[in-house]
């Protein structure tokens, strides 16, 4: 959108900033900003899912099953449901 939110599928509503190498910033109600890009995350391979957390200063894995998204936080090696 002009606005610059966007819908990915599992991940929810993000607010989307392009860099200018072809990464992206995405802020995120629950996690805060997370940048990724191409070479770190791509929904159809389920082992290229990882965003980096601003707010945590870690890595995280992203899953999504069943309509609930989950994250592993490297930095505290523990799983996080941010939605419940």
């Amino acid at each position: 959108a002009s606005n610059g939110w966007i819908y990915h599928v599992e991940l929810g509503w993000l607010n989307a900033v392009e860099g200018d190498d072809g990464n992206y910033w995405l802020y995120d109600e629950s996690l805060g900003w997370l940048w990724t890009g191409p070479e770190y995350f791509d929904s159809t391979a389920s082992d290229k899912a990882y965003l980096y957390s601003r707010t945590k200063d870690s890595w995280l894995y992203f899953q999504y099953s069943d309509g609930e998204r989950t994250f592993y936080d490297y930095k505290n090696l523990s799983w996080t449901t941010p939605d419940q």
